[in-house]
Protein backbone atom coordinates (compact mmCIF):
# COMPACT_ATOMS: atom_id res chain seq x y z
CA UNK A 1 0.00 0.00 0.00
CA UNK A 2 3.02 2.81 0.98
CA UNK A 3 3.73 2.00 -2.60
CA UNK A 4 0.68 2.58 -4.31
CA UNK A 5 0.24 5.97 -2.25
CA UNK A 6 3.76 6.87 -3.29
CA UNK A 7 3.22 6.26 -7.22
CA UNK A 8 -0.36 8.43 -6.27
CA UNK A 9 1.48 11.18 -4.49
CA UNK A 10 4.26 11.27 -7.51
CA UNK A 11 2.03 10.53 -10.28
CA UNK A 12 -0.28 13.90 -8.75
CA UNK A 13 2.92 15.72 -8.43
CA UNK A 14 4.09 15.50 -11.42
CA UNK A 15 1.37 15.44 -13.79
CA UNK A 16 0.72 19.07 -12.07
CA UNK A 17 4.06 20.47 -12.64
CA UNK A 18 3.61 19.15 -16.13
CA UNK A 19 0.65 21.78 -16.38
CA UNK A 20 -2.54 19.79 -15.25
CA UNK A 21 -4.80 21.90 -12.89
CA UNK A 22 -7.11 19.08 -11.84
CA UNK A 23 -5.96 15.10 -11.59
CA UNK A 24 -8.30 12.31 -9.98
CA UNK A 25 -7.91 8.31 -10.35
CA UNK A 26 -11.17 6.86 -11.16
CA UNK A 27 -12.21 3.00 -11.10
CA UNK A 28 -12.85 2.05 -14.47
CA UNK A 29 -15.08 -1.02 -13.69
CA UNK A 30 -18.57 0.71 -14.61
CA UNK A 31 -16.84 1.31 -18.21
CA UNK A 32 -18.45 -1.21 -20.98
CA UNK A 33 -16.26 0.81 -23.71
CA UNK A 34 -12.75 0.66 -22.14
CA UNK A 35 -10.41 -0.49 -24.87
CA UNK A 36 -8.07 -2.32 -22.75
CA UNK A 37 -10.29 -3.82 -20.08
CA UNK A 38 -6.88 -4.73 -18.24
CA UNK A 39 -6.17 -1.70 -17.26
CA UNK A 40 -8.88 -0.83 -14.37
CA UNK A 41 -8.09 2.30 -13.26
CA UNK A 42 -8.31 5.90 -15.16
CA UNK A 43 -6.31 8.60 -14.83
CA UNK A 44 -8.51 11.91 -15.45
CA UNK A 45 -6.29 15.10 -16.42
CA UNK A 46 -7.45 18.71 -17.28
CA UNK A 47 -6.14 22.35 -17.98
CA UNK A 48 -8.45 25.36 -18.25
CA UNK A 49 -8.94 26.93 -21.19
CA UNK A 50 -8.34 30.44 -21.89
CA UNK A 51 -10.57 32.07 -19.33
CA UNK A 52 -10.73 35.47 -21.01
CA UNK A 53 -11.77 34.29 -24.69
CA UNK A 54 -14.55 31.38 -23.16
CA UNK A 55 -16.08 34.55 -21.44
CA UNK A 56 -16.06 37.06 -24.30
CA UNK A 57 -19.75 38.63 -24.73
CA UNK A 58 -22.12 37.33 -28.06
CA UNK A 59 -20.15 35.25 -29.96
CA UNK A 60 -16.93 34.16 -28.02
CA UNK A 61 -15.54 31.45 -30.42
CA UNK A 62 -15.82 33.46 -33.50
CA UNK A 63 -12.33 34.56 -33.45
CA UNK A 64 -9.31 33.94 -34.37
CA UNK A 65 -7.27 33.98 -31.21
CA UNK A 66 -10.25 31.03 -30.02
CA UNK A 67 -9.38 28.91 -32.51
CA UNK A 68 -5.92 29.88 -32.44
CA UNK A 69 -6.35 28.75 -28.68
CA UNK A 70 -8.19 25.98 -29.20
CA UNK A 71 -5.60 23.61 -31.37
CA UNK A 72 -2.66 24.91 -28.48
CA UNK A 73 -4.46 22.63 -26.56
CA UNK A 74 -3.00 19.30 -28.02
CA UNK A 75 0.11 20.70 -27.81
CA UNK A 76 -0.20 21.32 -23.91
CA UNK A 77 -2.19 18.14 -23.16
CA UNK A 78 -0.48 15.70 -24.96
CA UNK A 79 3.04 16.14 -22.82
CA UNK A 80 1.38 15.90 -19.75
CA UNK A 81 -0.50 12.57 -20.60
CA UNK A 82 3.63 11.38 -21.31
CA UNK A 83 4.81 12.60 -18.37
CA UNK A 84 2.04 10.32 -16.78
CA UNK A 85 2.43 7.57 -18.45
CA UNK A 86 6.47 7.43 -18.08
CA UNK A 87 6.13 7.92 -14.21
CA UNK A 88 3.55 4.83 -13.99
CA UNK A 89 5.67 3.04 -15.77
CA UNK A 90 8.51 3.34 -13.95
CA UNK A 91 7.10 2.04 -11.17
CA UNK A 92 6.30 -1.05 -13.47
CA UNK A 93 2.86 -0.93 -14.25
CA UNK A 94 1.52 -0.81 -17.68
CA UNK A 95 -0.03 2.77 -19.00
CA UNK A 96 -1.93 3.77 -22.16
CA UNK A 97 -2.24 7.64 -22.64
CA UNK A 98 -5.56 9.35 -24.25
CA UNK A 99 -4.71 13.04 -25.44
CA UNK A 100 -6.68 15.58 -26.86
CA UNK A 101 -7.94 15.15 -30.66
CA UNK A 102 -9.59 18.02 -31.86
CA UNK A 103 -13.07 17.68 -33.76
CA UNK A 104 -12.10 19.51 -36.72
CA UNK A 105 -8.96 18.93 -38.74
CA UNK A 106 -8.56 21.81 -40.46
CA UNK A 107 -10.33 20.79 -43.80
CA UNK A 108 -13.26 22.63 -45.00
CA UNK A 109 -15.09 19.75 -46.49
CA UNK A 110 -18.82 18.22 -44.34
CA UNK A 111 -17.76 16.39 -41.21
CA UNK A 112 -18.67 12.96 -40.20
CA UNK A 113 -20.68 13.75 -37.62
CA UNK A 114 -20.05 10.20 -35.50
CA UNK A 115 -16.43 9.95 -36.87
CA UNK A 116 -15.22 13.65 -35.26
CA UNK A 117 -17.58 14.00 -32.75
CA UNK A 118 -17.44 10.57 -31.03
CA UNK A 119 -13.99 10.23 -29.29
CA UNK A 120 -12.09 6.68 -28.87
CA UNK A 121 -12.11 7.33 -25.35
CA UNK A 122 -14.71 9.94 -23.85
CA UNK A 123 -12.57 11.97 -21.38
CA UNK A 124 -15.32 13.27 -19.52
CA UNK A 125 -16.51 9.69 -19.05
CA UNK A 126 -13.44 9.10 -16.74
CA UNK A 127 -13.67 12.66 -15.18
CA UNK A 128 -16.56 12.20 -13.66
CA UNK A 129 -15.85 8.63 -12.48
CA UNK A 130 -12.60 10.69 -10.32
CA UNK A 131 -15.38 13.17 -9.15
CA UNK A 132 -13.21 16.15 -11.42
CA UNK A 133 -17.18 17.68 -11.81
CA UNK A 134 -20.55 16.07 -13.62
CA UNK A 135 -22.11 16.35 -17.16
CA UNK A 136 -24.17 19.83 -17.60
CA UNK A 137 -27.50 19.95 -19.64
CA UNK A 138 -24.77 20.82 -22.66
CA UNK A 139 -23.15 17.64 -22.60
CA UNK A 140 -19.63 18.58 -21.32
CA UNK A 141 -18.43 17.91 -18.02
CA UNK A 142 -18.76 20.91 -15.57
CA UNK A 143 -15.53 21.29 -12.51
CA UNK A 144 -16.52 23.41 -9.67
CA UNK A 145 -13.63 25.07 -10.02
CA UNK A 146 -13.67 26.23 -13.66
CA UNK A 147 -16.73 25.16 -14.64
CA UNK A 148 -17.25 24.20 -17.99
CA UNK A 149 -13.97 25.44 -18.94
CA UNK A 150 -11.55 22.96 -19.38
CA UNK A 151 -10.01 20.22 -21.56
CA UNK A 152 -9.49 16.72 -20.73
CA UNK A 153 -7.32 13.97 -21.33
CA UNK A 154 -7.13 10.16 -19.63
CA UNK A 155 -4.58 7.75 -18.78
CA UNK A 156 -5.49 4.10 -18.19
CA UNK A 157 -3.37 2.03 -15.98
CA UNK A 158 -3.34 -1.30 -13.74
CA UNK A 159 -2.12 0.23 -11.16
CA UNK A 160 -3.90 -0.10 -8.16
CA UNK A 161 -4.39 4.01 -7.55
CA UNK A 162 -7.20 4.68 -4.86
CA UNK A 163 -10.12 5.40 -6.58
CA UNK A 164 -12.42 8.54 -5.93
CA UNK A 165 -16.07 8.21 -5.05
CA UNK A 166 -17.35 8.71 -8.83
CA UNK A 167 -20.13 12.07 -9.22
CA UNK A 168 -23.49 10.24 -9.87
CA UNK A 169 -25.37 13.15 -10.26
CA UNK A 170 -25.92 16.54 -11.98
CA UNK A 171 -25.31 19.68 -9.72
CA UNK A 172 -27.02 22.09 -12.09
CA UNK A 173 -30.22 22.13 -10.41
CA UNK A 174 -32.60 24.25 -11.75
CA UNK A 175 -29.94 26.43 -14.25
CA UNK A 176 -31.11 26.30 -17.57
CA UNK A 177 -28.68 29.06 -18.79
CA UNK A 178 -26.80 26.79 -20.90
CA UNK A 179 -30.10 25.95 -22.51
CA UNK A 180 -31.44 29.36 -23.09
CA UNK A 181 -28.64 30.29 -24.73
CA UNK A 182 -28.76 27.84 -27.49
CA UNK A 183 -29.68 29.45 -30.71
CA UNK A 184 -30.72 26.16 -32.18
CA UNK A 185 -32.27 24.82 -29.44
CA UNK A 186 -30.06 21.88 -29.63
CA UNK A 187 -29.73 21.06 -25.91
CA UNK A 188 -33.36 19.07 -24.36
CA UNK A 189 -32.46 20.27 -20.95
CA UNK A 190 -32.43 16.52 -19.44
CA UNK A 191 -30.67 16.73 -15.64
CA UNK A 192 -27.63 14.43 -16.03
CA UNK A 193 -27.35 11.24 -14.59
CA UNK A 194 -25.24 8.21 -15.22
CA UNK A 195 -27.75 6.45 -17.24
CA UNK A 196 -28.05 9.31 -20.01
CA UNK A 197 -26.26 9.03 -23.34
CA UNK A 198 -24.79 12.13 -25.15
CA UNK A 199 -28.01 12.03 -27.21
CA UNK A 200 -30.30 12.24 -24.26
CA UNK A 201 -28.82 15.80 -23.52
CA UNK A 202 -27.44 17.26 -26.57
CA UNK A 203 -29.04 17.05 -30.30
CA UNK A 204 -25.31 16.99 -31.83
CA UNK A 205 -25.82 17.23 -35.41
CA UNK A 206 -28.26 20.26 -34.63
CA UNK A 207 -25.17 21.76 -32.35
CA UNK A 208 -22.49 20.93 -35.48
CA UNK A 209 -24.91 22.25 -38.08
CA UNK A 210 -24.95 25.70 -36.28
CA UNK A 211 -21.18 25.81 -35.50
CA UNK A 212 -20.55 25.27 -39.33
CA UNK A 213 -22.16 28.25 -40.07
CA UNK A 214 -21.11 30.29 -37.26
CA UNK A 215 -18.07 29.47 -37.38
CA UNK A 216 -17.41 29.87 -41.18
CA UNK A 217 -15.55 33.46 -40.43
CA UNK A 218 -12.52 32.28 -38.79
CA UNK A 219 -12.99 28.76 -41.11
CA UNK A 220 -13.87 26.31 -37.75
CA UNK A 221 -16.94 25.22 -36.72
CA UNK A 222 -17.36 27.15 -33.24
CA UNK A 223 -19.93 28.26 -31.31
CA UNK A 224 -19.44 28.09 -27.28
CA UNK A 225 -22.23 29.99 -26.31
CA UNK A 226 -23.92 27.79 -23.97
CA UNK A 227 -20.19 27.38 -22.31
CA UNK A 228 -19.94 31.24 -21.63
CA UNK A 229 -23.23 30.83 -20.10
CA UNK A 230 -22.49 28.56 -17.85
CA UNK A 231 -22.05 30.30 -14.41
CA UNK A 232 -19.88 27.86 -12.74
CA UNK A 233 -16.83 28.25 -12.02
CA UNK A 234 -14.06 31.25 -13.18
CA UNK A 235 -15.45 33.62 -10.94
CA UNK A 236 -18.25 34.78 -13.20
CA UNK A 237 -20.78 33.99 -10.63
CA UNK A 238 -19.82 33.82 -6.60
CA UNK A 239 -22.60 31.70 -5.68
CA UNK A 240 -22.22 28.08 -4.29
CA UNK A 241 -23.20 25.29 -6.00
CA UNK A 242 -26.10 24.47 -3.53
CA UNK A 243 -27.44 27.96 -4.50
CA UNK A 244 -28.14 26.55 -8.34
CA UNK A 245 -30.84 23.61 -6.26
CA UNK A 246 -27.95 20.68 -6.74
Amino acid sequence: MAEVKSLADALTSALKDAGAVLVGFADMAPVSFNPFPVLGRGVSIAIPFVPELARQPGTPTANPAYVDAYFEMQHRLNPIVAVGRKVIRAYGFNASGYGFRPFFDGSDDDMDVDRYLTSRYPHKTTATLANLGWIGRMGVLVTRKFGPHVWLATILTDAPLPAAEPCVTSFCGKCRRCQDACPVGAIQGALWNRSLTRSDLVDIRACQKHRRERGKAVRAPMCGLCLAACPVGLGKEKRSLSGMGG
